[in-house]
């Protein structure tokens, strides 16, 4: 017979998958590498919750960083800005009978 296991494994806190590490997290897992001298596997042990793959390209991108920012991601670049959804949203809430015309008017013809 196996003998009994007592002992529970430890509760990573939860992490949704494919999610962005935050700027504190960034910041500490680089600390722990570069001034504290730890090694990947040490970070991850102290840091279940988080890939040892995570670890080591978080700490290796450090550089490409600009003050700690998240990188913007690739893709195609929106039609509309904050400012013209901001001026459609205002024109109708002015006006809640305005055209089609009147509105792509009101961002210059941008979209269709």
């Amino acid at each position: 017979m196996p003998p009994i296991r007592l002992a529970k494994a430890p509760v990573a806190p939860s992490r949704r998958p494919n999610c962005q590490l935050d700027a504190y997290v960034r910041t500490k897992l680089v600390e722990l590498k570069i001034i504290a001298g730890w090694t990947y596997k040490q970070i991850h042990q102290e840091y279940l919750s988080i890939p040892i793959g995570t670890i080591k390209t978080t700490i290796n991108r450090t550089n490409q960083r600009i003050e700690n920012e998240t990188s913007p991601r690739s893709g195609r670049p929106r039609k509309l800005d904050e400012d013209n959804k901001l001026k459609l949203l205002n024109a109708i809430d002015t006006n809640l009978r305005i055209t089609y015309e009147n509105i792509l008017a009101t961002v210059d013809h941008k979209v269709k």
